[in-house]
């Protein structure tokens, strides 16, 4: 069949909209060989998925504009995925191929309209006038949410134990706190829940001592009740109405950590060490420590990175965290490593908190070195206070950002 005038509609709107990205769950013994060249020919960005393999390396199908799926597929369940997009409220960006009165049916049920079920096989024509509506609709939609360039999702993440990647979190997120930036936290570490620890004291604290102190929106989801398609949802619905969504992960590579690494514009790993204790994050050949190749948890920070409609740029800072001040000669031992990791790997290496007791005294007050004036470092560190001030200057240097603010005195 000729595609004739849906061709034309089409070309009306693709050159008055941006072009889109869809996800196409196809049977391969279906119609879409020549769906899905029109589409490509139109410049828009297609991925096709035959198996449920495919369908999880293809990412979240929220990050697409447009879904179109064949009901008369075998793997994956085609309702299954149908009904997860349901309950997240995003019929509206489904169509649906189907020739079967049962399929249909079954997809009114779940909430899809019968405007949004064409029939196999596929009048192409009309196909593509209906795709001309959503291509429209999309470009539309991204007009109207078209994030600010400061507003970025931060996730802390690493194969480590005990790095301190609560610490940095609570850190950065008052670091954006005192200058005036809307911050949602989500805490996925069920097992130690450390970020929640920090916020409830905090709360307790403006209640109790100091009711002008700042306090970001906090969420701490339970991962045994919520999916994943609900958790990738919660996240985005939050960082539509925030500057800065910093996710709290917990040490692994869990399925929460992997989608939060997925949502991730920055990735901060903190880590003691390289050497041996990289746990992970590369293959290493004793006693030179060779690179070998990624580690397991560098694997998935690639295959997420990989992961979506079109591979993207994921910032990936590895953050010398905890470390005594007299750990860089040991440092300085593996520089050859470290940069053989940046290369290798696609990451950056910065400092990041040193280990000090004043950091377990004040997260437990539900408080961090940014919410204490110069005089309050002074008192509490000493003539360390001067140091920890460079500190803290290059930690607000990891988000990018040059904004400053008087800092105001916390009644300790």
């Amino acid at each position: 069949m000729a595609w004739g005038g849906g061709r034309l509609v089409l070309d009306e709107y693709v050159t008055k909209y941006l072009p889109m990205r869809v996800l196409l769950l196809e049977d391969p013994r279906g119609p879409s060989d020549g769906l899905s060249r029109a589409l490509q020919h139109h410049g828009h960005h297609v991925t096709r998925v035959a198996a449920g393999d495919e369908l999880r390396r293809a990412g979240h199908a929220s990050a697409y504009d447009l879904l179109i799926v064949d009901l008369c597929l075998g793997s994956p369940d085609p309702f299954a995925f149908l009904e997860s997009q349901s309950r997240m409220g995003q019929t509206a960006r489904a169509l649906l191929l189907s020739g079967d009165r049962r399929h249909r049916a079954r997809a009114i049920s779940l909430g899809y309209s019968e405007r949004q079920i064409l029939s196999r096989p596929v009048d192409h024509a009309g196909l593509l006038a209906r795709l001309a509506g959503f291509a429209g609709t999309a470009g539309r939609r991204r007009d109207r949410l078209r994030a600010p360039e400061l507003r970025r999702v931060i996730t802390l993440a690493g194969r480590q134990h005990q790095t301190g990647k609560t610490t940095l979190a609570a850190h950065i997120a008052c670091a954006c706190l005192t200058q005036g930036l809307k911050v949602v936290t989500f805490d996925l570490d069920t097992g130690t829940r450390a970020l929640t620890r920090f916020m409830d004291s905090r709360r307790r604290r403006r209640a109790q001592r100091d009711a002008g102190i700042e306090i970001a929106r906090h969420r701490a989801p339970n991962l045994a009740d919520v999916s994943l398609d609900e958790l990738w949802h919660s996240i985005e619905r939050q960082r539509r109405g925030a500057d800065i969504v910093i996710i709290d992960c917990p040490s692994g590579t869990s399925p929460a950590t992997r989608l939060a690494v997925q949502q991730a514009e920055l990735l901060l790993t903190p880590v003691r060490g390289l050497g041996e204790e990289n746990d992970g994050l590369a293959d290493l050949a004793s006693p030179l420590f060779g690179f070998h190749g990624p580690g397991p948890f560098a694997e998935m920070v690639a295959t997420s990175r990989e992961a979506g409609p079109r591979p993207r740029r994921l910032d990936w800072l590895l953050v010398r965290n905890r470390r005594s001040p007299l750990a860089r000669e040991k440092w300085e031992g593996t520089a050859a490593l470290a940069a053989e990791l940046s290369r290798a790997l696609d990451l950056r290496i910065r400092p990041g908190l040193i280990e000090r007791p004043v950091h377990r005294d004040l997260i437990r007050d539900g408080l961090t070195l940014f919410d204490l004036d110069s005089e309050q470092l002074e008192a509490r560190l000493g003539p360390a206070g001067r140091a920890v001030r460079d500190e803290l200057a290059a930690l607000r240097g990891l988000l990018g950002s040059s904004a400053t603010t008087e800092k105001r005195k916390i009644i300790l």
